[in-house]
Parts: structure tokens; sequence; C-alpha cells
């Protein structure tokens, strides 16, 4: 069965409320996607269907997209580094000293989707749709099937010229 995301549920509220520390919170280093929502997990139109990335300041998501019937990557702003997912959905911030960090890097990440949502260029990522919900933040882009950056460079042998 399909956890529907709950905004109530996410605790952190950056500059604009209240904020709760988490307490037993993994720490960074450990596994991953332990921050990453669950498959089958609803935020709207949108379940996840896998993970596809984990950054230092956001996750990635493959999702279908129910109301255009369509596979997207979702991705959600999630700083491991100062936040970690508590029981169920909730977003806790680690210290009390961390949610200034917090609040701008969603700002940020805001600023970014807004800002790359204005562009149409074969240059940079389309942002479909993004949205502030609960604390976080999500922004819908294509997803393109294919080998990463990555995994490309690494069969490579050498360096692009």
């Amino acid at each position: 069965m399909s956890k529907v995301f709950d905004p109530d549920s996410t605790v952190i509220k950056g500059a604009r409320g209240s904020v709760r520390v988490s307490e037993g919170a993994a720490s960074v280093g450990e596994q991953d996607d332990m921050f990453a929502l669950p498959v089958g997990t609803r935020i709207g139109d949108f379940e996840i269907l896998k993970l596809i990335g984990v950054g230092g300041f956001g996750i990635v998501y493959l999702a279908q997209d129910h109301s255009l019937d369509r596979n997207v990557a979702l991705k959600e702003y999630m700083p491991s580094s100062v936040a970690s997912r508590g029981k169920g959905l909730s977003v806790s911030v680690r210290s009390e000293r961390h949610v200034d960090i917090f609040a701008a890097g969603l700002r940020s990440f805001i600023n970014e989707a807004h800002l790359l949502a204005h562009f149409d260029h074969p240059s940079l990522v389309k942002v479909h749709r993004f949205w502030e919900t609960g604390g976080t933040a999500f922004m819908v882009m294509p997803y393109y099937e294919g080998p990463t950056l990555k995994d490309a460079l690494r069969h490579m042998g050498s360096p692009p010229s």
C-alpha cells in the first residue's frame, strides 16, 4: 500500500516557524538511502517508483506522474549533513545551530527551481513544477533514461577531450 505524504508530519518550518531538533537521528555516513522516502510514497499526483540518487543537498527519485501518466524525476530538498528524516515522513534539523543553514538552503533550492522553470534551453534541465510543503521542497523534471554522467565517465577510461 502507498504511503501518502503528510505535510503536517514534517516538523521543520525553517525560519518561519517552530523547529524540532531530531533525537537519535542517523549520522552522516550511514546508508545514504535511509534519508529517502520509501518506494510507493505518494506526494500529490506523484508516486515514488525508485531512488535514483542521493547528493549532499537532495534526493532524486524516479516517480510516476499519475495526472499526466508519465515518468518524471522528482528532486527533494534534503541536506543530509544538517537534517534527517525521522519516523514516517518527518524531516528534522539535527541541531538548533543548523536551523539557519537549513532555511537558507531551502530558499536556494526554491530559487534554483524557479529560475530553471523560466528557461527552455537544451543545456539546462527543464523544471516542470516545484513546490514547498511541510518544511521541505520538491521539483519535477523530465526523466531521461540512460547512463548517468558519472557512469559514462567511468566507462570512458580517460577524461573526455
